[in-house]
């Protein structure tokens, strides 16, 4: 067995999905924890558009065009907000479109100026740390 396994490949595949899945979900919620949304919101049109989750879906939509995860999110929102939180698997699909456009995703929760002591403001320096 030995001389075989020292041949094998292993697939990067899915820890690259994996990975995005992770710093999207991240994101994600950071983007919802700003956001301050009641439960009495129960539709997606009841979120401002200027607040950190509405430009995060804005960009996601439109920027990242990951429409897929956009509808995912929607359905969530609309069907399971208050009893569970949002759970995804990444594709090969949304793998290669947050490699495109995750600077967007991460532009529009920046846009505002954490405090020093925010814990998400700490995330986000580690995400600016990291990618330079």
């Amino acid at each position: 067995v030995g001389p075989i396994i020292d041949k094998a490949l292993i697939e990067p595949l899915h820890w690259t999905n994996n990975n995005w899945q992770f710093l999207f979900m991240q994101l994600f919620d950071i983007a919802l924890g700003r956001s301050n949304i009641t439960s009495t919101v129960k539709k997606i049109s009841g979120v401002p558009e200027n607040s950190p989750f509405g430009m995060f879906l804005s960009a996601l939509k439109r920027k990242v065009k990951a429409k897929r995860l956009h509808k995912r999110i929607l359905k969530w929102f609309r069907e399971n907000r208050s009893s569970q939180q949002f759970k995804c698997r990444f594709t090969r699909e949304e793998t290669q479109l947050m490699c495109k456009g995750f600077s967007h995703l991460f532009l529009c929760l920046i846009s505002g100026n954490p405090s020093p002591n925010d814990s998400d403001a700490k995330i986000l320096a580690t995400f600016i740390w990291y990618s330079c």
